[in-house]
């Protein structure tokens, strides 16, 4: 999409025709970017290190703000809470995440739900679906703002790669900022892997 706007570091980029950006932060920084744009919820990128002097993002799915609307109604969420999107990548030596559980370590009294195949979130799935594309697989709402989210991933068949690890150009940590839903229509992006 172009138009949106991506903040990090202090650093600000507007997306170009083809919906790319590129922004220059000082070596060492910790990367959390934030893209936003008209009539697109606030989308809040999980924390990572770059691995190397240049990092790609790749293709990244931000829901629209009608979109986050409909997920936020389905879920009967308390919007001044935060809610995090769970994003999952898998290592060659893992072919699918179907079938994989994220259960919350902490904070206590949140709630998980999975995402049917290409649609919103479904209190009775049980287990991850097959999504397409970088689209989350589960999201954890209700979580009080500024906590520290800690999950645990299962698989039957695969396992989750230990924090931190390296995926894309990037060292993810395991943090994600937790800010509440409204005003702004704020999410963000837990990615975790499975190998």
């Amino acid at each position: 999409m172009p138009g949106l706007t991506v903040k990090d570091n202090g650093v600000e980029a507007t997306t170009d025709a083809t919906g790319a950006f590129s922004l220059s932060v000082p070596s060492g920084a910790t990367l959390s970017p934030s893209v936003t744009g008209p009539s697109y919820s606030h989308l809040l990128f999980p924390e990572s290190v770059p691995a190397a002097a240049d990092v790609d993002f790749g293709t990244l799915v931000m829901p629209t703000a009608s979109t986050y609307q409909l997920e936020q109604q389905g879920l009967s969420l308390d919007t001044s809470k935060a809610l995090v999107q769970i994003v999952v990548v898998t290592a060659p030596s893992c072919p699918s995440a179907v079938g994989g559980t994220v259960a919350v370590l902490a904070p206590s009294e949140t709630s998980t739900w999975y995402f049917a195949a290409n649609s919103l979130p479904d209190a009775s799935l049980t287990s991850f679906q097959s999504v397409s594309g970088a689209r989350p697989v589960a999201v954890v709402f209700n979580i009080e703002e500024g906590a520290e989210l800690s999950v645990q991933m299962t698989h039957p068949t695969c396992k989750p790669a230990p924090l931190p690890f390296t995926y894309d150009g990037k060292t993810y940590t395991g943090k994600v900022p937790t800010r509440a839903a409204e005003p702004g229509d704020y999410n963000a992006a837990l990615v975790m892997m499975l190998e």
